[in-house]
């Protein structure tokens, strides 16, 4: 019998198990899934009927993840965003693995890409970060070929570039939080330096931002976006945060004083916890059992006063500046500008906290995904103000994960919503986590908490730990039917009593152990970096203060009523001056002048009065909103200089409109001289 030569139209998909290629016929659309329709059959049961698809761009394809309950991995991290696909991409959906070819690769091309992937293939399921092989990449002068994960090690050579553009980088961090070229490494005089190109999120050398070029030395450790970087001297060894967060605890203890008393007052109590990657835990105990301190003791945001916080071995208060940016919280309190349309907020939130080098369609591709994400595509032109409770609080998750942080806290989320909003927003916080996030939520409605949650954590009051298990643990341990009734079983005994009861517990050993400080990664001393260069600071400020500027203008324009109100305070006061005064041209001089004193006096009074009132509601009106995007990476400069500005040119608007129609009305000289100085005291007001 004649062999048969068939001819494979490129673009394909080569599946690595059983090395068969899946042409794509030059398809518009290409669907992979479980379902007997789609163009590739995935026979994984962990597969969706609907997977991932790739649609046809130009002379390429993008790929597109469709399943909210089983993630498609793209070159080992979680696909959350339309990709662009490109030579020896992987694509990766249950234990299924499949590599993207625009062409045949006969030969050191194909021996370049395969190898890499190969001997994964045969393993099921996806394998974790933490359990990955390491894998040594010798990077040159071409382009990355693949994302850094866990485990990898890349050997340095020459000079190198550091960011997510494949096409111009030798080491590939693909995170919307890596710029495009964000820093560089240079290997010379027997040394590696480090270098950060002005990137948007900077680098971070031993968690201090890196302002200069320096020399690196052994045990430094590199922080950008979510990867972190070991230098041991020779290489780099990748140890990267994507979707792999893993949180500890170690004798949190936070004390304060009360207000009638001053006493001490214990709030948190000793807590020791371990978290791992992906996992859905709850924060369960009765008013006043530290269960919004622990959130914030485990967020860095309010520090415990004794104790360590660790992530990913880091630790977290001592690296908060570095690693802050893959934290996200969502408090309990909605902080959101309710006058704007939730996808005009979420590009707002998308433009301030990625790369300036982010493409607009790369922005509004985060902003789809997010809406996607929390089920409110449909609602994506609807004012804040007009969304339901639990559109509300849906929205702010969106908000927070537009950047796509690893690690989400969520404060009372669910807070006044009823029963079947509530199931619908612990489903939605469980998904995030089979999606790859760390979530630990505080919750007082405990009715949906045991099908969503992996793990509670139940907190006696004065902020003692009472158990830490899965939710049919905790059921047996407290001796109850229902979660629910856990509170009443803790009146039980004394805070206390629970406390030393669960430190005699195997779980407690577990927890004890396995947050003890001895894998805490530590790094040396660095040398201290210089300030950074004035130039760099102030283009930093410039596009802060731009992009803020811009949103305050869109939410002033939305407020139309409180517009008019501003300007019909300096219409108004023009109009009494003119009927209290009148025309005084044809008054004598001594009545002219002092009427004309007069005039000057009300017109001054008025525009300090413009200035303080308009600058009065922005000192308390944004302060949530202030501090939760201060603690991502809003500049305070930046912040007040775009007040300024917006408020000044308002101020200044309302002076030339009141000085015009009161030099018309009354005929009183007002020249440029005296609209600048009432200008001047606008700005004072």
């Amino acid at each position: 019998m004649s062999n048969v030569h068939v001819r494979v139209l490129y673009p394909a998909l080569l599946e690595l198990a059983t090395k068969e290629l899946h042409s794509l016929n030059a398809a518009t659309v290409y669907a992979a899934g479980r379902s007997q329709s789609a163009d590739l059959p995935l026979l994984d049961v962990r597969c969706s009927r609907n997977q991932f698809q790739l649609v046809r761009r130009g002379t390429g394809y993008v790929v597109q993840a469709l399943s909210e309950n089983c993630p498609t991995l793209y070159n080992g991290g979680v696909l959350t965003v339309v990709q662009e696909l490109q030579h020896g991409d992987l694509l990766q959906a249950g234990a299924l693995q499949f590599l993207y070819l625009e062409r045949e690769d006969s030969g050191a091309g194909r021996q370049r890409v395969l190898p890499q992937f190969e001997s994964q293939a045969t393993q099921t399921g996806s394998e974790s970060a933490a359990d990955s092989r390491d894998r040594t990449i010798f990077a040159g002068s071409g382009a990355a070929k693949e994302s850094l994960d866990s485990g990898h090690h890349v050997a340095l050579a020459g000079q190198m570039l550091i960011g997510r553009d494949r096409d111009r980088v030798q080491v590939h961090l693909g995170h919307s939080q890596v710029s495009r070229l964000h820093a560089q490494i240079t290997v010379r005089d027997g040394g590696v330096e480090l270098a950060d190109l002005n990137s948007a999120n900077g680098t971070f050398v031993n968690g201090v931002r890196l302002l200069r070029a320096m020399r690196l030395r052994a045990g430094d450790r590199i922080h950008i976006g979510p990867y972190s970087l070991v230098f041991n001297g020779r290489e780099l060894r990748s140890d990267s945060r994507q979707n792999n967060v893993d949180l500890r605890c170690r004798d949190l203890t936070r004390v304060v004083r009360t207000r009638d008393s001053g006493q001490p007052l214990m709030i948190l109590d000793r807590v020791s916890l371990v978290i791992q990657p992906r996992e859905f835990v709850c924060l369960l105990g009765p008013s006043g059992s530290g269960k919004s301190t622990l959130l914030g003791a485990l967020s860095a945001r309010v520090p415990a006063d004794e104790g360590r916080v660790t992530l990913n071995g880091e630790d977290l208060y001592a690296n908060f500046e570095a690693l802050k940016q893959d934290i996200a919280v969502v408090p309990q309190r909605d902080v959101m500008h309710e006058l704007l349309r939730l996808r005009e907020a979420l590009s707002w939130t998308a433009r301030l906290r990625l790369p300036p080098d982010t493409t607009a369609a790369e922005m509004a591709d985060a902003v789809d995904e997010m809406l996607r994400t929390v089920g409110l595509e449909l609602r994506a032109d609807t004012r804040i103000c007009d969304l339901s409770g639990g559109q509300l609080k849906r929205a702010c998750v969106a908000n927070e994960t537009v950047h796509r942080p690893s690690l989400l806290f969520l404060d009372e989320a669910t807070s006044g919503l009823d029963e079947q909003t509530d199931a619908e927003m612990m489903r939605l916080f469980r998904r995030i986590a089979d999606g790859g996030k760390t979530v630990v939520c505080v919750t007082h409605n405990l009715a949906n908490v045991e099908e969503t949650c992996h793990r509670v954590v139940v907190l006696a009051e004065g902020g003692k730990m009472a158990f830490v298990g899965t939710p049919a643990e905790t059921r047996q341990y407290f001796r109850v039917d229902k979660l629910g009734a856990i509170y009443e079983v803790l009146k039980t005994k004394t805070p206390e009593e629970w406390r030393d009861q669960f430190l005699r517990t195997k779980e407690y050993q577990g927890v004890r152990d396995g947050g003890s400080p001895q894998g805490l990664q530590t790094a040396v001393s660095a040398e201290p970096p210089q300030s950074a260069p004035m130039a760099e600071i102030l283009l930093r400020i410039v596009r802060q203060a731009g992009l803020l500027s811009g949103r305050y203008l869109q939410i002033l324009w939305a407020d139309r009523r409180a517009l008019l109100m501003m300007l019909g305070q300096c219409l108004l006061v023009a109009f009494l001056v003119v009927v209290m005064f009148g025309d005084v041209s044809g008054e004598e001089l001594p009545q002219r002048a002092s009427k004309s004193a007069s005039i000057m006096f009300l017109l001054a009074i008025s525009s300090v009065w413009f200035g303080c009132n308009n600058a009065a509601r922005e000192i308390v009106k944004e302060k949530a909103i202030y501090v939760r995007e201060r603690d991502v990476n809003l500049q305070t400069t930046a912040y007040v200089v775009s007040k300024f500005a917006v408020l000044c040119g308002i101020s200044f608007l309302q002076v030339f409109l009141l000085c015009l129609i009161s030099g018309w009305g009354t005929n009183v000289g007002l020249g440029m001289a005296a609209v600048g100085m009432l200008c001047c005291l606008a700005v004072a007001g």
